[in-house]
């Protein structure tokens, strides 16, 4: 990482905006090691606090910038604003960091606001002198809140606030800090240095690996005694076995008791079912015999009836017959006189839709003829309009003429404005060029007012006929008319001196810039007069244009007036539009006119028409009334002689009801033979079923009986006594079973559970293994935060720093170096040369803890080049507890670091310092507890 620009403004005593540009020539001149000076208390160390709050919102002096009440320690009093920026360059590119803090308003007595920061990056080209040009701005984050901005820095410098002030920013009371730290905060340091913080992953990894292992391997332990506790012993076992035979055993013969009682039961129920059967048949032989008579008699009644309506059916035939004649006949007739009703009606329709037809027709010409009668009205009130057309033509022709008159009298105008502006130009030219020419004719007065005779001579012997003498003015030189008294000189003596040749060529000046001026004088006024005959002319353009203007604008409204309209420029548009739309409604009127003629020449011959058809139509409605009242009469008759002979009713449908009368009557008979014949077999099969039960009840009753004898039933007849007994037998059937049942499952269960324990063990074994290695790496290498390893490693890599760091010691004194306490630790101590044993860093001087400070500085500083490049340093104090040799050295050690690219930069107000650096930036104090900086590349 390298700074190169830094900004601020309003920081405790540096009051204003300011910036210091480290790329500035005069520093890579100087080695870039500069020296950073001033009275303590000026403001030295701000410069360390901007770079801080730039970057993290914070400084060594001041943990966190107060949003409150509290107030903000490093806004300069009496401001209302603070800011620092930092422009800096890493591996990920080039970015500004800003931080900034405001109080409400801007005021100075305002309440503070929340601090805001933004990083942004910068992409562009470099130029020969390390300004970024053609660059492209990216906002990467912004927000508010120190925790927020600490964060998005480290994410792109690698580094910490704290990393950064030990390793670039040694600033005040934590120059030794490095020394000072305990084993795993130098390991922090160092990792993120050095790019080994993945051992710190690894060591945390290995922590959670055996956290996880060990949480496993417990709960495998437990399942395993857990799983032990329920396996029978050998002994259970056997026994468990014992009673599952006597079970079995006892279950069998329960079962086989249960059997013989089921059957002696099965015997009762069949025995009872016979009996109640024969009983059922003896019923059904009486409701048989009943049944059987029924049928016999209902089936003579039958025959009866049948014979009765097939009588009754041959009488019906002859009635029959002269009736369907009757229905023939009135049909008929029913067909005529439907015909001559539909003539009658269609008649008097015809002759009602006439009727009405020639009263719409009145109506509807009487509403042509009004309609007529005012269009007629509004035509002949405005007879003018039909001109309309003809006029628009004209005045769009008067129209366009007058835009061209009134673009040309613009024209004019703009013409002669413009003139006269080039005129009043002109004008003051002339007037300055005469202005000139005054002076210069006071300069020649002034000439030679001192020696006006001697001059004279001179300019006499220059004069020409016709050219204004410079003293007088005058056209003719006699001599006489300059006023000058007449001396005796030498002409040749005066013209040949040096004083006359200087005259000469001043008087030739002046007199050629004179001729100048009159020559544009003269100009001037030949284009005034020009410019004057021109604004003349194109006045009287303006005047005729405009007249042309007002003529055809009166010849417009002349030809308005028959409409008592007037036009101008503003209405001109309006009046035409309004003239179109009487013409629109002129000819909207003509077209209504004709329409409506039409319309009524029409309607009253269609009227006509219809009153000529209207007594042919009265004639054959009379005719269709006459013939409709003859049919009716012959309807009339037929229909009342047949409802006197068979009434309404319907003669197929009598007939049809006879039929099937008789057919029902026939299907009747045909059922109760067959219900008599089914009563007779039915009797017959009763029988036979009677005498078969009576066989199979005596044979179920001996089998039964030999049943009882052999269970030795006590009382062979009492069934109530068997159920209780096969009852009982079944609950000790059921208890026994339930009891096998549960002995089984424990035999089961048993089974599963070795089986399981089998499995389990062999899981604990392979675990109890992994545990062991785990255990044993975790406690080498294993912590939460994974930081044992880290330190392990870091130890290795410190050897490396020791040796860089008594390198850099060695350069500044050969008295100290610095040894390692103990192998793979970061503990390590001064060994001094005055001393047989080594020192530890707390017994140091404070001049001994600066020079170890700075070596492990200039060590970091090379190490770290690895993974985070520090391209920057910078010191505050320190120096004043070093002097003499030891003092020199330790400057001739930092002017080293330029060989490596890297800036350093040294706050102090030790004087051997300040003289040993050339390059040199002032914090010097002002008024009013202020400050201002002295140096290069501030602003």
């Amino acid at each position: 990482m390298r700074i190169t620009k830094l900004e601020f403004e309003n920081l405790n005593s540096l009051k204003g905006k300011w910036s210091i540009d480290f790329t500035h020539p005069d520093y890579a001149r100087n080695h870039d090691i500069f020296v950073i000076h001033g009275p303590t208390g000026s403001g030295k160390t701000t410069l360390l606090d901007a770079i801080t709050l730039a970057l993290y919102g914070r400084t060594p002096r001041l943990e966190a910038i107060n949003n409150g009440e509290g107030g903000n320690e490093i806004m300069t009093r009496g401001t209302g604003f603070c800011r620092a920026a930092v422009t800096y360059s890493c591996k990920k590119g080039v970015f500004v960091s800003e931080f900034e803090q405001r109080r409400a308003g801007g005021k100075s007595e305002g309440n503070l606001q929340k601090t805001s920061f933004k990083i942004t990056k910068i992409d562009g080209e470099k130029s020969d002198l390390g300004e970024l040009f053609s660059s492209h701005e990216e906002v990467v984050a912004s927000g508010s809140g120190g925790a927020n901005f600490e964060k998005e820095t480290q994410k792109i410098i690698q580094l910490d606030y704290k990393q950064f002030c030990r390793s670039i920013m040694l600033a005040q009371g934590e120059f030794s800090a490095f020394l000072e730290s305990n084993a795993r905060e130098r390991a922090e340091i160092l990792e993120k240095l050095t790019g080994t913080e993945r051992y710190r992953a690894i060591g945390k990894k290995i922590a959670e690996k055996f956290s996880e292992i060990k949480k496993n391997f417990q709960l495998m332990k437990s399942q395993k005694e857990e799983i032990e506790s329920l396996i029978l012993s050998e002994d259970d076992e056997k026994k468990t076995a014992a009673k599952e035979s006597e079970i079995e055993k006892e279950f069998s013969e329960s079962e086989k008791n249960l059997s013989l009682l089921e059957k002696e039961l099965s015997s009762f129920d069949e025995i009872e079912k016979l009996k109640g059967e024969s009983k059922n048949i003896t019923f059904g032989l009486s409701e048989s015999e009943k049944k059987l008579c029924a049928a016999q008699e209902n089936a003579a009644s039958l025959k009866e009836q049948l014979e009765n309506e097939q009588k009754d059916f041959e009488n019906q035939q002859i009635l029959w017959k002269r009736v369907r004649e009757l229905d023939v006949k009135i049909t008929s007739e029913q067909k005529n006189f439907i015909e001559a009703k539909k003539r009658k009606s269609s008649a008097e329709d015809a002759l009602c839709e006439s009727e009405k037809k020639i009263a719409f027709l009145t109506e509807k010409i009487a509403g042509l003829e009004t309609s007529l009668s005012e269009v007629e009205k509004y035509l002949c009130e405005n007879k003018n309009d039909a001109k309309i057309s003809e006029a628009a033509a004209k005045i769009g022709a008067l129209k366009n003429s007058f835009n061209q008159a009134k673009n040309s009298a613009s024209s004019f105008l703009k013409q002669k404005s413009s003139l006269e502006a080039e005129l009043s130009k002109v004008i003051l030219q002339k007037e300055e060029g005469e202005e000139e020419l005054k002076k210069i004719d006071e300069t020649i007065k002034s000439f030679v007012s001192g020696d006006a005779v001697f001059i004279a001579k001179i300019l006499q012997a220059q004069l020409r006929d016709g050219n204004p003498c410079p003293v007088c003015g005058s056209i003719y030189h006699s001599g006489e008319n300059c006023g000058i008294e007449a001396k005796s000189f030498d002409e040749k003596e005066i013209l040949g001196s040096e004083h006359a040749v200087k005259i000469t060529q001043e008087s030739s000046n002046l007199t050629k810039k004179r001729e100048e001026i009159v020559s544009k004088i003269n100009s001037f006024a030949e284009k005034i007069s020009s410019l004057e005959a021109e604004i003349k002319n194109a006045g009287e353009n303006l005047s005729s244009q405009k007249e042309n203007c007002k003529k055809i604008l009166a010849e417009i409204n002349e030809t308005l007036s028959i409409w008592q309209k007037s036009a101008d420029e503003e209405n001109f548009e309006s009046v035409l539009s309004e003239l179109r739309i009487r013409f629109q409604t002129w000819n909207q009127k003509t077209e209504l006119q004709t329409s409506f003629t039409n319309e009524k020449s029409a309607k009253i011959a269609e009227k006509n028409t219809i009153q000529e058809n209207l007594s042919a139509q009265k004639e054959n409605l009379e005719k269709a009334r006459f013939e409709f009242e003859q049919e009716n009469q012959v309807l009339q008759k037929l229909s009342g002689e047949r409802e006197e002979l068979f009434g309404s009713k319907n003669v197929d449908s009598e007939e049809k009801q006879k039929n099937q009368k008789i057919t029902g009557l026939r299907k009747s008979v045909e059922a109760a033979e067959r219900e008599q014949n089914e009563a007779k077999e039915e009797k017959a099969a009763l029988l036979a079923k009677k005498s078969q039960l009576e066989k199979l009840l005596s044979e179920k009753e001996a089998s039964l009986q030999n049943l009882l004898e052999e269970s030795g039933a006590k009382n062979p007849n009492n069934k109530e006594e068997i159920v209780a007994k096969r009852n009982e037998l079944l609950l000790q059937k059921e208890n026994l079973k339930s009891n096998l049942i549960e002995i089984k499952t424990k035999i089961a269960t048993n089974e599963q559970n070795k089986e399981r324990a089998k499995k389990i063990l062999s899981e604990y074994e392979k675990l109890q293994a992994d545990y062991g290695t785990w255990e044993q790496m975790n406690k080498w290498a294993g912590t939460r935060e994974g930081a044992d390893l880290s330190v392990f490693v870091q130890s290795l890599a410190f050897n490396s720093l020791l040796t860089l760091a008594n390198n850099n010691l060695f350069g500044i004194t050969k008295r100290y170096s610095v040894v390692q306490k103990e192998p793979s630790s970061l503990e390590f101590e001064i060994q001094d040369i005055y001393f047989e044993k080594p020192r530890s860093v707390v017994n140091l001087s404070g001049g001994e803890k600066f020079l170890v400070s700075l070596s492990f500085a200039l060590a970091i500083s090379e190490f770290a080049s690895k993974n985070v490049r520090v391209d920057s340093l910078f010191l505050d104090e320190g120096f004043g507890t070093l002097s003499g040799e030891l003092l020199t050295e330790a400057i001739n050690a930092l002017k080293n670091l330029q060989k490596q690219g890297k800036m350093l930069g040294i706050i102090t107000h030790v004087q051997d310092v300040i003289n040993e650096i050339e390059q040199k930036i002032e914090v010097k104090p002002v008024s009013l507890g202020h400050s201002v900086l002295l140096g290069s590349g501030i602003n």
